[in-house]
């Protein structure tokens, strides 16, 4: 418990003074909730947070001492900066030393990256995406807490690769769903933006291949949001297609996770202290290695109420036959099929189509995506043309709707592809908006131009 006075790094809104506890009654917290009542030193506004099990980032800031001592170490600390063509290899030794949890070691990496910076700048190059990125990640880490959720991580996370068992030991790790949307609900509202849930998107407002505002509708009726320019994250490409993007469609087989619990899985979670043991994933539908598939399992087009509905009648019958053939009192489903789990529906016909060709050099790339944790050394690089049309000049894809070819299609899916296409779709609109141009009219090279370094094509 951190006394009053204490000045502590509170998640992304940074150094908070604890100025008092109190226990006002807030909605959706028991009565009797003791908070801390934080002061930002560089913002406005007083931050309430639960002093048991806070869902926000908290630490003590660096004492004088410490700082004073990882500063008079910086001019100690020799590297040599490391250098590879493959990107793989970087990405390993940046992590290895970052697993080391040592400060000295982070600014390591600074220092290492700093010094081939200015080799790059000398020879009039740019040093590597990797390079960059980790350098920044250094910065971060020093800045904020590098043991932040380290308690919850494995140890090959925290200890480096030598001490994985199996190729994909390394990347795996669990996370709770609800926690997450609760975490990312308070990253919105600390960034300051406006989230309407329970809202459906009804149609666009199109002057000529230009999007100038969506319609959606919800309790408060119909209503008209105005913007230069747009980011269709549906996952079925709902905007660009009303807006007229060619597209294509594909059906999926009836496949879901849902949870369940029985009295042998409570005990495990007992035993081992983790809640996530008492209730494991049960997946319904077509799976090979499981002793729920079935010989016929319809497929369904996602992009009609009827499939929509199909999938839903078909995953929830699935759960009945389940269940009545593991009925007991020791076992119960929690969770039915709510929504329709497509995997894939509707994706978009872009400029540029993703194609899964292992290292060919993409002159528009926008970053690299992997389609198994098996090979993760196998990448492939998203053209930025994957995101746009031809001719609508203000709306970009992101997510598993981006243009891509075959099993490209399957590459797009996966949530890193979905996290590169986001952040890249959310520069290139804001980009294109800013300098109210189309996003056809951006830079050829997106990737310098959105100050990202780009590699040299191997083959000249």
């Amino acid at each position: 418990m951190f006394a009053k006075g204490t000045k502590i790094m509170y998640g992304n809104t940074g150094v908070c003074e604890v100025m008092d506890y109190a226990t006002p009654d807030l909605p959706g917290m028991p009565r009797g909730t003791k908070y801390y009542v934080l002061r930002p030193l560089f913002q406005s506004g007083t931050i309430y947070c639960p002093v048991e099990q806070p869902k926000v980032f908290m630490r003590p800031v660096m004492s004088r001492e410490e700082a004073e001592e990882l500063v008079a170490l910086i001019p100690t600390i020799s590297v040599e900066p490391f250098h590879t063509g493959r990107l793989q290899e970087l990405s390993e030794h940046y992590r290895s030393i970052i697993g080391t949890h040592s400060t000295t070691d982070l600014v390591e990496i600074i220092k290492s990256v700093y010094s081939k910076k200015r080799e790059a700048e000398a020879a009039g190059r740019r040093v590597s995406q990797m390079d960059d990125r980790y350098m920044k990640l250094a910065e971060e880490l020093l800045h904020v807490c590098i043991r932040y959720g380290y308690d919850n991580l494995p140890d090959c996370w925290r200890n480096g690769p030598d001490t994985v068992d199996t190729p994909t030991g390394r990347y795996r790790t669990n996370f709770n769903i609800p926690a997450a949307v609760c975490a990312l609900d308070e990253l919105m509202e600390q960034e300051g933006i406006q989230v309407v849930f329970d809202t459906n998107f009804c149609a666009p407002i199109m002057e000529g291949k230009t999007c100038k505002g969506v319609i959606v509708e919800n309790k408060s009726g119909r209503t008209a949001y105005l913007a230069k320019a747009f980011v269709d994250a549906s996952g079925d490409l709902d905007l660009m297609f009303r807006a007229g993007a060619p597209t294509e469609t594909q059906r999926s087989i009836v496949s879901h996770w849902a949870h369940e619990i029985d009295l042998d899985t409570m005990k495990k979670g007992l035993e081992t202290g983790q809640a996530l043991q008492a209730l494991p994933l049960r997946w319904l539908g077509l799976r090979p290695d499981a002793d729920n598939r079935e010989a016929e399992i319809p497929m369904y087009y996602g992009t009609t109420s009827e499939g929509v509905n199909g999938y839903i009648r078909t995953s929830r019958k699935l759960a009945l036959d389940y269940l009545k053939q593991h009925q007991s009192p020791s076992y119960a489903q929690m969770t039915l099929p709510l929504m329709p789990q497509f995997r894939m529906t509707r994706r978009l016909v872009g400029k540029e189509q993703l194609e899964v060709v292992p290292d060919r050099y993409v002159e528009s790339s926008i970053g690299c995506m992997i389609h198994s944790l098996e090979i993760p050394a196998e990448v492939y690089e998203f053209p930025y043309g994957g995101l746009i049309d031809t001719e609508i000049t203000n709306i970009a894809a992101a997510g598993r709707i981006v243009s891509a070819t075959g099993r490209g299609w399957e590459v797009a899916r996966f949530i890193p592809a979905c996290v590169l296409t986001g952040e890249a779709a959310g520069l290139a609109v804001s980009m294109a908006a800013k300098e109210n141009i189309s996003l056809q009219a951006l830079d050829a090279r997106p990737a310098a131009h959105f100050g990202q370094p780009r590699r040299q094509d191997p083959h000249g």
